[in-house]
């Protein structure tokens, strides 16, 4: 039995008690949320597909904002012009943060009950009233699905009721959104679509059934602080996965995300002795091997506590990182690199489970009020 198996077995008091409810479920039933995602964006495929047609923006706040980075590589690979603009950017300055030319929007949102995510869409609406919507969210009951249902322009796709996480941090609704995003990228070819998130779920439960054990003992080392790196759409993804352990853990493990070109101009001073180094590697080759020498360059200089690899094989990771989580190994042609957001970040939410767990925290809720579910405190100015 692995540590997440434990985990879910533990008797339902004792799940209560130390804030195991949801968030091990949640991480838990991915794959499963990942292929019922993905008849409800068949059922819309035709719509989709005409709604992707020219400029599009990907709006949505912390988490929600790091799906669109999760998915730029892939529209931009089929040629379809995107850009990940943050709704808090839209809701301070409207001006600043939008293009000039036409768009369509498409807007993410776990609970569609963010202030400044919904301000957003009511700007845009206002600003350019010629703009259609997409709403891509996982709670039926939200305002933002009701504003897109009374916009006559705009289209919702709601996603699966187990998508809608209780947890504080957003896992499978992060990854089933993502799996949308890229149900959106290729509704004009169904059939990849559905071979791709079939084959991601089979990786990522292979994953959960092989690797918890590992990522536990390494939260067991209680890392200070933890980097992830990635290239392109895996730096989205590195993105997101620096948020979730640092929120899981209620900011007692300072994360960050870079590029793995980028960490050399300043912020490699970042790493010290106490640094869990996480590497979302690309199964390219022209991309793998600026990532491979600076692993490499790493280790020349002893930076960090553990280096930690997320690749398709580990063939050529001998002597460059600790532990290597082998993902797509028996592959004959890897998943390309903008699909696999999805598979990878599940890695970084199993090191947030137990390193909240290490640090003596409640999962489903480790930072005592600091930061919540949905977000509070945000004035909207609307003169």
């Amino acid at each position: 039995m692995n540590r997440l198996t434990e985990l879910l077995s533990l008797p339902e008091p004792e799940r209560r008690r130390r804030g195991l409810m949801d968030t091990p479920k949640e991480i838990a039933h991915q794959p499963e949320a990942w292929r019922k995602t993905a008849e409800t964006v068949l059922q819309q495929a035709s719509i989709l597909n005409t709604f992707r047609a020219g400029q599009l923006i990907f709006s949505g706040a912390g988490t929600s904002h790091f799906i669109g980075l999760s998915l730029m590589g892939m529209f931009r690979r089929l040629g379809l012009h995107t850009e990940a603009i943050g709704s808090t950017e839209i809701t301070i300055d409207p001006s600043d943060a939008l293009p000039p030319g036409k768009f369509g929007m498409v807007s993410f949102a776990r609970s569609g009950n963010s202030p400044d995510s919904n301000h957003a869409f009511e700007l845009v609406s206002r600003l350019r009233p010629e703009a259609p919507h997409l709403v891509v969210t996982c709670n039926p009951a939200g305002k933002l699905y009701r504003l897109a249902s009374e916009h006559r322009q705009a289209i919702s796709l709601l996603l699966p009721a187990m998508t809608n996480d209780r947890g504080l941090a957003m896992t499978s609704s992060y990854t089933s959104m993502v799996v949308a995003g890229q149900g959106l990228a290729l509704a004009d070819q169904p059939h990849q679509f559905v071979a791709n998130v079939h084959r991601m779920a089979e990786i990522a439960q292979s994953l959960l059934e092989t690797y918890p054990t590992a990522l536990a003992q390494v939260a067991a080392q209680k890392p200070g602080r933890a980097l992830f790196l990635g290239t392109g759409t895996l730096l989205g993804a590195a993105t997101e996965a620096h948020l979730k352990v640092q929120e899981m853990t209620a900011g007692k493990v300072m994360a960050r995300a870079d590029s793995f070109l980028g960490l050399r101009h300043g912020p490699m001073a970042l790493v010290d002795p106490e640094t869990l180094i996480v590497a979302f590697l690309s199964s390219q080759p022209a991309r793998r091997r600026y990532e491979l020498d600076l692993l490499r360059e790493l280790r020349e200089k002893h930076l960090g506590m553990v280096t930690l690899a997320v690749s398709d094989s580990g063939n050529d990771l001998t002597g460059l990182a600790d532990i290597v989580i082998e993902v797509d190994k028996a592959a004959n042609q890897p998943l390309p690199d903008d699909v696999r957001p999805p598979v990878y970040v599940v890695v970084a939410q199993l090191l947030a489970l137990f390193l909240s767990l290490e640090m003596g925290l409640s999962p489903d809720n480790p930072s005592s009020g600091v930061i919540n579910r949905v977000v509070q405190g945000v004035t909207i100015y609307t003169d």
